[in-house]
């Protein structure tokens, strides 16, 4: 790949990681889910080489991206390897998320005077 193409993939990358952890991503999560993304197929050592990220911490959030749905793992030769989700369902499923939550805040809102009446003074500082 030339220079320019690796300054331009590297900058995408770097505001991928950024839109990632505004998601709710850790830095290391967004990097790994990146690499896999990128790698298209492979084995743990070759993801946590990919991402600088250890090994032993790779596998812990392998298994952690994989019960949030956007990884799944295929055994072949003896050997685990990691492919991620298509994005489009884990986009999908956080804005599923994002309307039940946010309808829930407006009944909340719409509760709130029932909410006040439960107690008539507030601590101005939390204990």
């Amino acid at each position: 790949m030339p220079f320019k193409a690796r300054i331009a993939f590297m900058v995408i990358k770097e505001k991928l990681i950024e839109a990632l952890i505004e998601v709710g991503f850790t830095d290391k999560e967004a990097r790994i889910y990146l690499t896999v993304l990128e790698l298209k197929e492979a084995l743990p050592a070759s993801i946590a080489r990919k991402s600088e990220v250890r090994r032993t911490t790779t596998y812990a959030i392998l298994d952690q991206l994989q019960k949030k749905g956007l990884l799944c793992h295929i055994r072949r030769n003896n050997h685990l390897y990691f492919r991620a989700v298509n994005p489009r369902r884990f986009i999908s499923e956080e804005l599923k998320k994002s309307k039940k939550i946010n309808t829930s805040l407006k009944n909340l809102d719409l509760a709130l005077p029932e909410l006040l009446a439960f107690k008539s003074e507030f601590a101005t500082n939390s204990q």
